[in-house]
């Protein structure tokens, strides 16, 4: 996704109210989890790209992790905080939203090595002209493009109003 469409849609998000953002992240958590990632290990199958098939179906179950923890402790608590002073729950928040933007940074790790198999794929593609490498290539762009606009969702409008507080503590 070029960097000005991420931009304009994080920009036509940013007035959503906290509790509207969530609805939308907890769909986005259901389309990776049913369909994209499933369709990521099947065309990794389909390629016969046994280290990347391996690595999909390891990134599936860590996001199933992470998406819990985000829809069962901190995404409700988000919600019920909204406009108001978190008082005592403000360093459980930080602790929380510290978290969850550390896993941020492992998910991008990921998607840098998911880049590199993508490049790993086009040469191979270009060599060999397989339209299942092409189906691969297709759908982890897209599981990219996907998971950067998901995180900046989260880490600029969920996360971020609480750790700004932190830093002018």
């Amino acid at each position: 996704m070029p960097i000005h469409d991420l931009e304009r849609e994080l920009e036509e998000m940013s007035v959503w109210p906290v509790e509207r953002l969530v609805q939308y992240l907890v769909k986005d958590h259901e389309t990776f989890l049913k369909m994209e990632l499933p369709r990521m290990q099947d065309s990794a199958r389909k390629a016969s790209h046994g280290p990347l098939t391996q690595f999909v179906e390891t990134l599936n179950a860590e996001l199933r992790g992470h998406f819990k923890t985000e829809e069962n402790i901190v995404f409700p608590v988000l919600v019920s905080m909204e406009h108001k002073d978190p008082g005592s729950l403000q360093q459980a928040l930080q602790y929380a939203c510290r978290h969850m933007e550390s896993d941020h940074q492992m998910h991008e790790k990921h998607l840098r090595l998911l880049a590199a198999f993508q490049n790993e794929l086009q040469e191979s593609i270009e060599k060999e002209r397989s339209d299942s490498g092409i189906a691969l290539i297709n759908s982890l762009d897209d599981f990219a493009r996907r998971m950067y606009l998901h995180m900046s969702i989260e880490n600029r409008f969920l996360f971020q109003p609480y750790l700004k507080t932190e830093d002018q503590a």
